[in-house]
């Protein structure tokens, strides 16, 4: 039997991290490219000019308000 955990994994990296950034209401268009990754409000939050940071490449985002 597998665990509500298992199962959003598995639907996590089953998808792109654009598809999952959009699901939590993020918008790239709000996004501004910093260095290697993109920077702007966080989805979750509605905050924070830079907060929110997304790496396309590597497939991860991070917000340094919601943690």
């Amino acid at each position: 039997m597998t665990s509500a955990l298992d199962e959003f994994i598995k639907e996590a990296r089953s998808v792109s991290i654009e598809t999952v950034f959009a699901r939590i209401g993020g918008d790239l268009r709000a996004m501004v490219k910093v260095s290697q990754e993109l920077a702007g409000p966080c989805p979750i939050e509605g905050v924070g000019e830079d907060r929110f940071q997304l790496n396309l490449s590597k497939g991860v985002f991070h917000c340094r308000g919601c943690g």
